[in-house]
């Protein structure tokens, strides 16, 4: 029987990578550092699309593609496409965007679910939102391509009182 606590661990150390035991299939899923990298690169350019071409990022987006948005509105790839193609061509209102708290779940062997937290400052940093957001990614050959994400505000203490 594998030790559920000290077997990841000892592992994780070992090939320097991350792991989780799957209760549900009584086995242990492991992620490299290389892999969780490769993800957070391409989530990355995705989350700030003014840094990349419209042919880069539409091959991070798989074909099947859905998004439930911070304002609920639904997206598929076509859609997505369209709303990087005016964000990259607006630039008069420059963000900085910041992902914190990343965590990594191996779903399958070729499925990777990452979470974080997405921090979005207006340049002049008078505005500030955050949200939490979370990606499905699936291994397509030697790429990642995204299959789902979403994204949920962060209500301020204030505002959850009202």
């Amino acid at each position: 029987a594998i030790d559920r606590e000290i077997y990841p661990r000892a592992f994780a150390e070992l090939y320097e990578v991350t792991c989780s035991f799957n209760k549900r299939r009584d086995t242990l899923m492991c992620i490299t550092n290389q892999t969780m990298r490769e993800i957070l690169n391409c989530e990355k350019m995705l989350q700030n699309p003014q840094k990349s071409s419209i042919e880069e990022l539409g091959a991070l987006i798989d074909e099947n593609f859905y998004e439930i948005g911070q304002s609920g509105k639904t997206w598929n790839k076509e859609q997505i496409i369209e709303y990087f193609n005016q964000k990259i061509s607006n630039t008069k209102n420059p963000c900085v965007v910041t992902m914190e708290d990343e965590k990594f779940v191996t779903v399958d062997k070729s499925i990777v679910l990452i979470t974080y937290t997405f921090i979005q400052t207006d340049a002049a940093s008078t505005f500030s939102r955050s949200s939490r957001r979370s990606s499905l990614w699936k291994k397509q050959g030697e790429r990642w391509v995204m299959l789902f994400h979403q994204g949920t505000p962060v209500v301020s203490m204030s505002e959850e009182e009202i």
